[in-house]
Order: structure tokens, then sequence, then C-alpha cells
């Protein structure tokens, strides 16, 4: 049984964790503390999703746990290759579980719960999660996928409002302008979750976004996203009025259906 105290105590263990990637470097640094501060939301919004669902206290408190192991293989990624595109340098879900075991992190949990943990680690950023997943392995993997997701639009929507100077790291260093991949409009209007392989303009990295609304489990997640106005939000970061007027038509059309 996971308590109160022992959320505590992986609090301090991750702010710990976290110090030691801590470089003294500006730019490097910032976006360490943004995946730290990414981690406890999620965890965050795991507990409120449970909450919605009437799940236990002590199965709220272990989706917590998960949202706060989560990306804790972020951390590794940036300090090695100094992106957290995953494509440019290992699927930070993996990394996560591979730090996870190294550190013996996942001893302190009894076996049902372990394997709940690394399940959600290792697939909450998959486009395709494992078809082996059942139960409450697949419960709490959708619980993360769905947090995960709520937390990044309130990252990238912050982000796209107070802009002053430019984020590699949020932004994937994709082109900026008044440009979209005629292939990512039309995934769009086909309800498709967008692959970030496809993604060529910083347009396009926008409408994949926008595009999860289409990958949620819970009602309270796409709730919280619309009562937060985080589609509205990116909408309207989007460059190019016809992209942007086009865009928006289409997604209200599915929202609405």
């Amino acid at each position: 049984m996971i308590s109160e105290s022992d959320i505590k105590k992986w609090q301090l263990w991750l702010k710990e964790y976290v110090n030691q990637h801590i470089t003294g470097d500006q730019d490097t640094d910032v976006n360490i503390n943004m995946k730290y501060q990414h981690s406890l939301k999620v965890a965050n919004n795991a507990r409120v999703i449970c909450q919605n669902l009437n799940m236990k206290d002590s199965e709220c408190r272990l989706a917590y746990i998960c949202g706060l192991f989560h990306d804790i293989g972020r951390f590794r990624q940036y300090k090695v290759y100094h992106t957290f595109v995953d494509s440019q340098s290992i699927y930070h879900g993996e990394l996560g579980v591979d730090v996870l075991e190294k550190l013996n992190i996942l001893k302190g949990f009894n076996k049902k719960h372990a394997k709940i943990i690394k399940d959600a680690v290792y697939n909450h950023g998959l486009l395709n999660i494992s078809d082996r997943l059942n139960g409450d392995y697949l419960l709490f993997t959708n619980i993360i996928r769905d947090a995960d997701k709520l937390d990044i639009y309130r990252i990238v929507t912050d982000y796209y409002r107070h802009i002053e100077t430019r984020n590699v790291a949020i932004e994937l260093g994709l082109y900026k302008g008044e440009k979209v991949t005629e292939q990512i409009i039309t995934a769009l209007e086909n309800a498709e979750v967008i692959r970030k392989e496809e993604l060529i303009y910083l347009n396009d990295f926008k409408i994949l976004q926008i595009s999860w609304i289409f990958d949620l489990n819970f009602d309270i997640t796409k709730e919280l996203i619309l009562k937060n106005n985080f589609i509205d939000l990116i909408i309207s970061s989007i460059e190019g009025d016809s992209i942007r007027d086009r865009v928006k038509q289409i997604i209200y059309k599915h929202i609405n259906h």
C-alpha cells in the first residue's frame, strides 16, 4: 500500500535526482527544470483523473507515483544527447525504465505495482501502446497518457503566449513561418493522431498537438482541455490566417460532432 509519506519520499528523491542533472548552463537548466515541473504536474493530473473515476485513494496514490516517474528518462536524455527528440537520441520511455531498474527504484514496490509503474513509464509516449496491456496495467498507462497530454498543453500554450526567445527543445527545431504540410491537414480532417516523423514546420507540430484530442481515454481530460481553452490558444498561435482558419474549422467540426 502506497502512503502519502511514500509520495513525499519519492518527491524528495526526484528533486535530488533532477539536481544531479543541473549543469549551471542556463539554456540547459531551464529545460531540465521544465521537465521536473512537468513531472510534478502530470502526477497531480493523474490523481485528478483517478479521483474523477472514483478510484480508491491507494490507486490514486499509485497513479501519482506513475506520473512522478513517467519522464524520469528525460533528464539523462537531455544531459547526454542535448535534445528531447527521441528520434535523434533514444526513446525516453525505454530510457526511463532503464533508469528505474538500474537505480533499483522499483524494489520498494510490490510486484504488481512495480509492473504498473514500468508499463506506464514505457508506454506513455508511444503513438500506439503495447497490445499486451490489459486490466490495471492498461488503465494506469492510459491515465498517465492523458495526464501527460494535459500538462503538455499547459506548457506549450504558455510558451506560445509568452515567447520572447525561441526554445528549440519545445519547438523540436522545426521551421517557423506561414507554412503547413498538406498531409498534416489531411490527417486532422480524418481525426488521426499525427506522427512526429511527419513534421516539417512548426505549424505542423501545433496541429499535431491539437490532434491529441482524438487520443484521449477519459472524458475528464477532454473537459479540462476545453475548459482551459488549450485548443483555442494553440490555434491562435498558428502562423498564417488561412491555415489558422482552416484548422479551426476542421477541429471544431470534430469536437462539436
